[in-house]
């Protein structure tokens, strides 16, 4: 790499894993940039920020560092790396933690996967979760983008996050819906006519397609024949795959079927195991083509800090010699520009709240695993009148409570109370609730059981619940029993959960 770095043009992270924090800077400063700097170290994991003006050079200097067994990943980014010295961060149970050390080039998401983490049996960690910048007095908060890095986000030192619980239900206004998936058929029409050798072969609908059956080129690999030692994957140059787009989208990312033989480390079974940046289908396109010529891939299993799940064959044939060899002849990235540098930092507890709703005791967790999928009854209190609640132009909602009963092959949900939640967002196609939203339900839950939720629907929306609705009954409401009351303009219905869908509750009393 040349010496003069002034002016800089280019930044970039390196992560090294494994070996000596001096031998690493060392390297970086030898190879790739003389003015490296050394950001942090841990046992296993150096941070070294550096400095490029020529990516050939870099992806040059990267491969030749690979090339020696040097355990090396890159993330290119926007601004110098820097450290932040400490910021605060409030998990979904209440626990404040300390983060300290922590590189520019954090992404949002990463450091609330780093706090989920330090609670494993924390449901929150199965559940939607957003994370906010918390402000000072007498202003809201502010919501961060996960897929941002910290710079980008304008976290500075001493700030303090919460990482929540946010879900949206919505009616899901056909008429969303429709548009979604017009424009959707756009996108990938309009990216096969400007990308060579892309084509869209077929579509389940000629007006709103769900499911698109595309092939394009890309200079990939097919399986190698399972008796082959050392394996041998064939060159494959043709990739047909299916696209599908689930009833939550464009909230709910599409999914991906790899239709035609391949060999890649995060394709499993047919079924692409890496998150797209957006639900646009021209960029998920893009993706797929950078996926299947290895320009992207991962190889670090999700509990070591990736964010894909692993055929382990092909995971240990990309990070071979001769993998990588032949990954770089046809194209490909090669492992240190593959996956992202992951960035490290210290974290640990600093102090807990008085709200704690993720813990062991709490109304609204304890217990799932134990329910019984028994049919649900529903009593109401004559003094509570859920129709009051119906709304001409946008969706709102709240919490039911009572008590539940196990009876004689079934459950009596008793409602005494319903609370409008706040903190709150609706339109007239959704509804949110947040973190807030569950702290304020917590404080005045007393000795009442959280037997489930109410929302209404517009009066031009269906009258029935939506996949929006469903997926926020399933995340945020475990119990078989709790239930939820869609209100609308000509009725209350009562709906339970069975199994992944939601259904009328076998007793018709929900005045």
């Amino acid at each position: 790499m040349t010496n003069d770095l002034e002016p800089a043009e280019n930044q970039a992270l390196l992560t090294f894993e494994g070996g000596d924090p001096e031998d690493h800077l060392a390297l970086a400063r030898q190879f790739v940039d003389p003015e490296a700097e050394l950001l942090i170290a841990t046992a296993t994991v150096t941070n070294i920020s550096i400095r490029y003006r020529d990516s050939a050079e870099l992806d040059s200097a990267l491969q030749n560092l690979t090339e020696r067994g040097v355990d090396v990943a890159c993330t290119r980014s926007d601004h110098r790396p820097y450290l932040l010295v400490e910021i605060v961060v409030e998990g979904p149970d209440g626990t404040s933690y300390s983060l300290t050390g922590v590189p520019s080039t954090t992404r949002v998401e990463e450091i609330a996967a780093a706090v989920l983490s330090q609670n494993p049996e924390d449901p929150s960690r199965r559940r939607p979760i957003a994370v906010d910048r918390l402000p000072g007095e007498g202003r809201d908060p502010e919501r961060l983008d996960p897929a941002a890095d910290v710079h980008s986000a304008r976290v500075e030192d001493g700030d303090v996050l919460r990482v929540g619980i946010q879900a949206t239900a919505g009616a899901g206004l056909y008429e969303t819906r429709l548009a979604a998936l017009e424009s959707a058929r756009d996108q990938i029409s309009g990216f096969a006519i400007e990308t060579n050798q892309f084509s869209l072969d077929s579509v389940d609908d000629q007006n709103f397609a769900t499911r698109f059956v595309v092939t394009f080129a890309a200079n990939g690999f097919g399986p190698p024949d399972s008796r082959s030692r050392p394996l041998q994957p064939i060159p494959a140059d043709r990739h047909t795959v299916r696209i599908t787009l689930p009833p939550g989208y464009p909230v709910t990312h599409p999914t991906v079927d790899w239709l035609s033989p391949v060999f890649h480390p995060n394709i499993v079974d047919g079924t692409v195991c890496l998150t797209f940046e957006s639900p646009a289908l021209d960029v998920v396109c893009r993706a797929l083509i950078d996926l299947a010529s290895y320009r992207i891939y991962d190889v670090s299993p999700e509990d070591f800090g990736g964010g894909g799940f692993l055929d382990l064959a092909a995971a240990a044939w990309t990070v071979s010699d001769a993998g990588q060899r032949q990954i770089i002849d046809r194209g490909g990235a090669p492992a240190a520009l593959g996956r992202r540098a992951r960035p490290v930092f210290a974290i640990e507890p600093t102090s807990r709240t008085d709200v704690q709703l993720g813990a062991p005791d709490d109304a609204l967790w304890r217990g799932t695993e134990h329910d019984s999928a028994l049919p649900v009854r529903v009593h109401i209190s004559e003094t509570l009148a859920l129709a009051e609640y119906a709304s001409e132009d946008v969706e709102d909602g709240g919490f039911l409570l009572g008590s539940v009963d196990r009876r004689h092959g079934h459950w009596l949900v008793t409602i005494t109370e319903a609370v409008r939640a706040s903190h709150t967002q609706g339109t007239r196609t959704s509804w949110t609730v947040t973190q807030d939203s569950l702290i304020a339900l917590h404080r005045i839950l007393g000795d009442q059981r959280l037997v489930g939720w109410f929302h209404t629907h517009p009066a031009d929306a269906p009258a029935e619940p939506s996949a929006a609705d469903t997926a926020f009954h399933c995340d945020l409401f475990p119990r078989t029993w709790q239930i939820t009351a869609l209100v609308t303009h000509d009725a209350v219905t009562c709906y339970q959960r069975v199994g992944e869908q939601l259904t009328p509750v076998m007793s018709p009393t929900c005045p």
